[in-house]
Parts: structure tokens; C-alpha cells; sequence
């Protein structure tokens, strides 16, 4: 799949929506739904390498960064849950 981007990058997002649209009660699907197209729309370089490069950086400035993103992902989810 990696070998072709486009296609990754909707078959992963369309893996969590079914993935939450069978697990999560009906009244959350929205906010989880948003909230997964939008971690995923901010996690889109790596799909399909718009920089060449680090985009932060340094090693720690990335990890720092992935490191919030995943503690506001759990805040999201959480009271989005």
C-alpha cells in the first residue's frame, strides 16, 4: 500500500471510520469521525512527503510534537467518546 499513497491514505481513513462507526455509539460518530479526519489530514505528510525533510526540525522538536498530538488525540477522543 505504501508504494501508492492516494490509496493508503483513504483506505486508512476509511478503516477507523468503519472501525468507529461499529464500535462507538451513534451519538459520538461525529466527533470522532472530525476528529479522525483531522489527525489524519495533520499526519498527511508522511503520506505523501510534501517536505523532504524533517518539518520541525530536529529529532526532539518531532517527537515533542508527536507526543502532543497523541495527548490531544486522547483529550479529543475522550470527551468526544
Amino acid at each position: 500500500m505504501w508504494t501508492i499513497p492516494r490509496v493508503a491514505f483513504v483506505f486508512e481513513y476509511a478503516f477507523f471510520a468503519i472501525v468507529m462507526l461499529i464500535t462507538a455509539q451513534p451519538s459520538a460518530w461525529s466527533g470522532l469521525l472530525i476528529g479522525g479526519l483531522a489527525l489524519h489530514l495533520l499526519n498527511a505528510n508522511s503520506f505523501f512527503r510534501f517536505t523532504k525533510t524533517n518539518p520541525t526540525g530536529t529529532p526532539k522538536s518531532y517527537a515533542t510534537l508527536a507526543l502532543v498530538g497523541f495527548f490531544g488525540a486522547i483529550i479529543w477522543f475522550t470527551f468526544t467518546w
